[in-house]
């Protein structure tokens, strides 16, 4: 996910996820491989994520969080995000988004996680 770190008038797309406290507006989504190749665990892949950057900048863009889905299980954190924020996003400065599709309707969820606390923030699609 990313947000435009400029004039805050974007120039990706115009369809978004608020993050309503904190009045955040993704402008675009960069899809990335599960480098797991697993529908119950994913990990980015390190060289594909700076590609990523690379590119969010060059669009005048900041990546601000990272989505994935739970296939099986609630749109929570696990353990392992909770484990992964603490190694990757230590400051909590990042919105992980989980999508669950446990049940016939998914359901998204975004969270901030800091010091393996988890704080959920509300959403809300435009």
């Amino acid at each position: 996910m990313a947000q435009n770190s400029g004039d805050g008038k974007g120039g990706g797309i115009d369809s978004a996820i608020h993050i309503v406290d904190e009045a955040v507006r993704v402008e675009k989504f960069f899809p990335m491989t599960n480098a797991a190749a697993s529908e119950k665990i994913y990990r980015l892949d390190g060289l594909e994520m700076l590609q990523v950057e690379d590119q969010a900048e060059t669009e005048g863009l900041s990546i601000i969080g990272v989505m994935h889905s739970h296939t099986h299980t609630t749109a929570y954190p696990s353990p392992t995000d909770v484990a992964d924020a603490a190694r990757f996003d230590p400051f909590g400065t990042m919105h992980f988004i989980i999508v669950s599709l446990k049940h016939p309707e998914p359901q998204l969820r975004s969270y901030r996680i800091r010091s393996g606390k988890i704080f959920e923030e509300e959403v809300r699609l435009c």
